[in-house]
């Protein structure tokens, strides 16, 4: 962690820098840019160093009840999504054991509901499971406006809206902590919403 914490100060220290030289050359609206960019920058790396932190890929994977992990997700995300006119509803009630890594995989979801937030303009949130043969279908849905075709939501930095506040690698990292429970994330969209799944290990 001491290390992050090194490249933030360096950065930030770059950042006064590049403020001070681009002020003397281009006035106030000059330094407003290089903020805004940096900030950005800043908080990718404060993601990073929190991602490392909690060593969600490192964590081991256990057999887990996927109902526990939800109901936490669930409490953790509903005021938040409250407090931006979205219903968050969970509907997986039943005992689901799954084989996953318990603090990623709420990570991962609480990313996806925090996706929603900034991104579908929508005013509904549900999670859903359904169960195959040796698969767990985790299904995190909203009601918004849709992605883009263009628009690879799982590449590093990717974002509608990439600023102070939006990293652009909250899916990213949600991709690579499912994968690392040898698991799988997809979407589908259209103008309806957007459906994301998390297919798991059955345990």
């Amino acid at each position: 962690m001491k290390k992050y914490r090194k490249l933030i100060g360096v950065s930030l220290c770059l950042t006064l820098s590049v403020c001070f030289v681009i002020g003397m050359l281009f006035g106030v609206d000059g330094i407003a840019a290089v903020r805004q960019k940096t900030g950005g920058v800043l908080n990718g790396l404060c993601e990073i160093a929190e991602y490392s932190r909690f060593g969600y890929i490192a964590e081991p994977s256990a057999v887990a009840d996927l109902r526990a992990i939800c109901a936490d997700a669930f409490k953790f995300m509903r005021d938040d999504c409250a407090a931006n006119g979205i219903v968050l509803e969970n509907r997986v009630t039943d005992e689901t054991l799954v084989y996953v890594k318990p603090h990623g995989l709420e990570n991962a979801i609480t990313n996806i509901i925090i996706n929603a937030i900034e991104h579908a303009d929508c005013t509904s949130v549900v999670l859903s499971v359904e169960c195959a043969k040796n698969r767990i279908m985790l299904e995190i849905a909203d009601n918004g406006k849709g992605i883009s075709e263009n628009i690879d939501v799982f590449g590093p930095y990717v974002s509608e809206n990439v600023g102070t506040t939006n990293s652009g690698l909250g899916l990213y990292i949600s991709k690579s902590i499912v994968q690392s429970m040898n698991g799988e994330l997809s979407y589908r969209s259209n103008s309806d919403g957007t459906v994301f799944r998390i297919s798991l290990m059955r345990a």
